[in-house]
């Protein structure tokens, strides 16, 4: 069993752009499930040319990764519950599968239609930790949330200057809860949170 711990944050400024290094357009759907457990299917489309990652659209990035390549990649991910505690709230048991791009493909259409995000994922290096910046498209245009993954839930990280607001352990900032209530259906708050409209 893999464990995850990391933490995420909102993004309020570009300067984040210089340092990628690798860029992959997503598209990510969720099974329902009752309970806290997350069950998540993902196709994956590398992208050649960084610089398109931050200066275009997602939704366009899409048609640019179908024509550019045929090497996608897909996985099935089962997630558990997060952590119940401050310490643990960042922290989830986590088994990850390959699948059939094709595959995946029937699978976010027959069981995920109205669960669904789209993204850009670019990954970079910034003061010593590795970071990953996800583009929404789609109904979550405008959004741009960044990750750090930890060795340890105590472990300390220095944050770049245009990280924004934490949002770790806010369930509302999940994949799985932003392809239920679209980014865009939300309003901000004093605090650079958001709520429903």
């Amino acid at each position: 069993m893999g464990t995850e711990i990391e933490r995420k944050f909102r993004v309020h400024a570009d300067t984040w752009h210089g340092g990628i290094d690798e860029a992959r357009w997503m598209r990510q759907g969720y099974i329902e499930t009752s309970d806290d457990t997350t069950v998540r299917v993902r196709l994956v489309r590398p992208l050649t040319e960084t610089s398109r990652a931050v200066s275009i659209e997602p939704d366009r990035l899409e048609r640019l990764a179908d024509e550019a390549n045929d090497t996608s990649e897909a996985w099935l991910t089962i997630k558990g519950p997060p952590g119940e505690t401050d310490e643990t709230s960042h922290v989830r048991p986590e088994f990850e599968y390959a699948i059939p791009p094709d595959e995946s493909e029937e699978m976010l259409d027959l069981f995920c239609r109205d669960r669904q995000v789209s993204k850009v994922r670019c990954h970079g290096r910034y003061e010593g930790a590795d970071w990953v910046i996800d583009r929404f498209g789609g109904a979550h245009a405008g959004l741009v949330l960044a990750e750090v993954e930890l060795e340890t839930p105590d472990e300390s990280v220095c944050l770049p200057e245009w990280i924004g607001h934490e949002v770790t352990g806010e369930r509302e900032w999940t994949n799985a809860a932003l392809a239920r209530h679209p980014y865009g259906t939300r309003s901000s708050t004093a605090d650079g949170s958001h709520v429903e409209k």
